[in-house]
C-alpha cells in the first residue's frame, strides 16, 4: 500500500476509485466503498503556449481510394497560417476535434485541448 494525499491506497483497486464534482466545484475522491476521502490539491495554470482552434482536419485519403497513411491535415481557423499535417501518433493520443486547438508546448509538446477547457484556462497575450 502506498499513502498518496494522506490516504492509504490499495493498487490493486486502483481502477475502482472514482472522480466527483462536487457541488461547490470541487474535484474529491470517493472510495470504492463511495466514502468521500478529501479534495484533491488544485492547481492554477500560468504556462504559456501557443495554439491555433482548429476549422477541420481532414484525414488522409478521406474521399479517395487508395491506403491511408493515418495523418491528417488540420486546417487553422485564424487567417494566415497554412495548413499543416499531424502524424498518427498525434491523432490517436489526442483524438482532436473540430472547434477545439491544437496547441504547442514550450519545450516543443504537442497537444489538443476542447474549446472550453482552452478558453477559461488561458488569455490572449500578443
Amino acid at each position: 500500500m502506498q499513502k498518496m494525499w494522506g490516504l492509504e491506497k490499495n493498487w490493486s483497486k486502483m481502477c475502482l476509485w472514482k472522480r466527483r464534482i462536487h457541488p461547490f466545484n470541487k474535484i474529491i475522491i470517493k472510495n470504492m466503498e463511495n466514502q468521500v476521502s478529501m479534495e484533491m490539491p488544485k492547481y492554477k495554470c500560468h504556462k504559456v503556449v501557443w495554439a491555433l482552434k482548429i476549422k477541420s482536419i481532414v484525414r488522409d485519403g478521406e474521399g479517395e481510394d487508395r491506403e491511408s497513411d493515418g495523418s491528417a491535415i488540420i486546417t487553422p481557423v485564424e487567417e494566415g497560417y497554412a495548413p499543416f499535417r499531424v502524424d498518427p501518433d498525434y491523432l490517436h493520443k489526442h483524438k482532436p476535434q473540430v472547434g477545439g486547438y491544437y496547441v504547442v508546448y514550450k519545450d516543443g509538446y504537442k497537444s489538443f485541448s476542447p474549446a472550453k477547457a482552452f478558453e477559461d484556462g488561458y488569455t490572449f497575450i500578443k
